[in-house]
């Protein structure tokens, strides 16, 4: 699976690291839920998730644990509908790369941080030459939108962005002081 590296840095080294029995927890692209499961699998405790996705039809196929506050919201990742500092984490996994802004998404989800809170992005990127030339090609046909590692580098707060997959995949973790 291309993205088993990128996934297990974010399972052993920057959720561990972020995630607080405190935590207030929005997830980007929640999809159905994978990442609650995962937070749940990890066994990392936290307060409150929020998931958050365009679509209705993946929200409607999440499920709502009963151990832990638990809501999920339909809207976009350029317009966030909560007020500034209300998380200590946002998560985003493998939904920065269908979005044609990622840096307005990021610069939304660093406006939601807390002082002291992490925004960990795992997404698919343009690597340099001929691969990255053939993505523009393919982009259109999955209604992706690749960013670039040297893009990554450009957001506030950057704290750690690994690669993985010979560039195709990267880890972001930013951290708001």
């Amino acid at each position: 699976m291309l993205t088993r590296e990128a996934e297990r840095y974010v399972d052993k080294i920057a959720l561990p690291a972020a995630i607080h029995q405190t935590a207030e927890v929005l997830d980007l692209g929640c999809g159905p839920g994978s990442n609650l499961d995962r937070l749940q699998r990890l066994g990392l405790p936290f307060a409150r998730y929020v998931g958050f996705d365009l679509s209705s039809a993946m929200l409607a196929a999440s499920k709502s644990p009963k151990t832990v506050l638990v809501d999920f919201t339909r809207g976009n990742a350029h317009w966030l509908p909560f007020t500034r500092g209300s998380f200590d984490v946002i998560l985003s996994t493998w939904m920065f790369s269908h979005l044609h802004k990622p840096g307005q998404a990021v610069r939304e989800a660093w406006r939601l941080l807390r002082p002291g809170g992490w925004l960990i992005i795992a997404c698919f990127t343009r690597p340099p030459g001929l691969p990255g030339r053939l993505l523009d090609l393919i982009e259109p046909v999955f209604m992706m939108h690749c960013v670039s590692p040297d893009e990554v580098r450009t957001w506030s707060g950057l704290f750690d962005v690994k690669t993985f997959f010979g560039g195709y995949n990267v880890v972001a973790c930013l951290h708001k002081k």
